[in-house]
């Protein structure tokens, strides 16, 4: 390289840089080595860096290691060039999944009478947090024992499958089809009926909520110390189940025939709609579950990257740090988003991998957000590769 050549170079190197990271599991293994690449060379950080996803906490890491590096004094350099990405080299090496095996009840659990154990180890700003992902946790796990007693056939639920597809694409007769498909369907939900009154699986709250004469603030509020799985609307359904066709039936015997078409009109009604609408049970099942936007909560993930990251800010706090844009994409809008500068870095991290139906939305102000133009105040974050 002659002289001119070096000149040019320099140039390059002493101007404004920027860098982008991508997602998925190749990206964080090569991310990994660019952030290594970069504090080996003695290179200041560049001017802004942005990721999606994975990509996300690609950014955040080196965003953290030059800070480590910055705080360092003059003969602690080397140390605090590496201390840091040690251990975020090691989260993603070492059992990169571990938070999401950890959300999910283990074969243990399910033959387990006794709530998830309490962990004295958490940081005291997600005590409340893992209160109620230790609740979420416990419900889970009662879910799983109560479905292993539903009495509905694998084949019914084949049957309203097939019978549903035949009558959409008009595959034999018709009519046949759509009888044979609410007929299956009946017997489905009439099944799901008996076991939601027959089995409704009583747990105590006591155990994630504090009582009401303690000052305790890392609990649920009390409530009413026990409760079944699905809600108290099991009770509602035992009385439409059972004592409402009980009434027609007297009905039937001693009352007038106005009374008597009401009641009829009632009762079909009662268990047509919920056949008609079978989503809209399932809706209200899920939303007393808590699982209608999320089947996990993301606790597990957001205490490993509070390990990591702790309070930092997604913004430079001096002019010698670099700008980190963690990407996601809000629901309420088709352009992708960033957090400011003054948000958490934990906080943005949790939005950007937040995968539909597995982890719920993070929900997130307008004011904390840059590129977000809709109307609703707080916006729905989740990841923005899709």
């Amino acid at each position: 390289m002659d002289s001119k050549e070096q000149e040019t170079t320099a140039k390059t190197l002493d101007k404004p840089e920027a860098i982008c990271f991508t997602s998925g599991p190749k990206g964080a293994l090569f991310g990994a080595g660019v952030i290594h690449a970069w504090l080996a060379s003695d290179r200041d950080p560049p001017l802004v860096a942005a990721g999606i996803s994975t990509g996300a906490v690609t950014v955040a890491a080196m965003q953290k290691s030059y800070r480590e590096l910055n705080k360092a004094e003059e003969e602690d350099l080397e140390r605090a060039r590496w201390s840091w990405f040690r251990r975020y080299l090691g989260m993603i090496t070492n059992n990169p999944l571990d938070f999401l095996w950890k959300s999910f009840p283990s074969t243990v659990d399910f033959f387990s009478e006794k709530p998830p154990v309490k962990d004295p180890s958490v940081p005291k700003p997600l005590k409340i947090e893992e209160s109620e992902a230790r609740r979420h946790y416990s419900i889970l796990t009662t879910v799983g024992v109560w479905l292993t007693a539903l009495p509905i056939q694998v084949r019914t639920v084949a049957s309203v499958a097939v019978y549903w597809v035949r009558w959409k694409e008009r595959y034999g007769p018709s009519a046949l089809s759509l009888i044979c498909f609410v007929a299956n369907l009946a017997k489905a939900f009439v099944g799901l009926a008996w076991h939601l009154i027959s089995s409704p699986r009583f747990f105590s709250e006591t155990h994630f909520r504090k009582p009401p004469w303690s000052s305790r603030k890392d609990a649920r509020a009390w409530g009413f110390p026990i409760r079944p799985l699905f809600g108290w609307t099991w009770v509602l359904a035992f009385l439409i189940v059972v004592i409402h066709p009980a009434i027609d039936v007297m009905t039937l015997f001693f009352g007038d025939p106005v009374t008597k078409s009401v009641l009829f009109t009632a009762t079909i009604l009662t268990f047509g709609l919920p056949i008609a609408f079978p989503w809209k049970l399932a809706t209200l099942l899920f939303k007393e579950l808590g699982i209608s936007q999320g089947l996990l909560r993301g606790f597990q993930l957001k205490r490993r990257l509070f390990d990591l990251f702790e309070d930092d800010v997604v913004g430079p706090t001096n002019n010698k740090e670099m700008y980190a844009l963690l990407v996601s994409a809000a629901l309420q809008q088709q352009h992708q988003v960033w957090p400011n500068k003054e948000y958490s870095v934990v906080k943005g991290l949790l939005a950007a991998p937040a995968i539909p139906g597995i982890f719920p939305p993070e929900r997130v102000a307008k004011r904390d957000l840059m590129n977000y133009t809709a109307v609703d105040e707080h916006a729905l974050l989740v990841d923005g590769v899709g």
